[in-house]
């Protein structure tokens, strides 16, 4: 890749990272100094922006429920979601996806088992988060 695309990513990666911190704080902020602390679900908790969001929900005193990668819960079975039936959660964000790791780099052929996993991840998440009515 080349050092001005890098670049980019790298500023995109802040700019969301910021995005992200910043809508925590809006959806958390009630829960500071005044009422209980919120139970967030991190989907994607050991990824660059995962990894900061953690830091900074842990910063704000929120019970965190972290689901790091595909050892901690394969996504891409419905039923790994159920590890979290007995959990209160107030809030989820979901920053979880496949993206084939350092050994499918530049390997096209991969990208079609890799859309079709993140498909499985999102239609997973997401209808297990409406059905539990968890805004996320």
């Amino acid at each position: 890749m080349p050092a001005t695309a890098k670049l980019l990513v790298c500023v995109f990666m802040l700019s969301l990272l910021q995005a992200v911190c910043s809508a925590s704080d809006n959806q958390t902020s009630a829960a500071q100094g005044s009422g209980p602390t919120k139970t967030v679900l991190v989907l994607g908790a050991g990824g660059l922006v995962g990894q900061a969001l953690v830091a900074h929900l842990e910063r704000s005193g929120h019970r965190l429920i972290v689901s790091r990668n595909r050892v901690d819960h394969d996504l891409r079975q419905r039923a790994s979601l159920g590890a979290f039936d007995n959990q209160h959660i107030d809030f989820c964000f979901f920053l979880a996806y496949e993206n084939g790791g350092a050994k499918f780099i530049n390997m096209p052929e991969h990208d079609s088992a890799i859309t079709t996993y993140n498909a499985l991840i999102e239609n997973n998440v997401i209808d297990y988060l409406g059905n539990r009515g968890i805004p996320f």
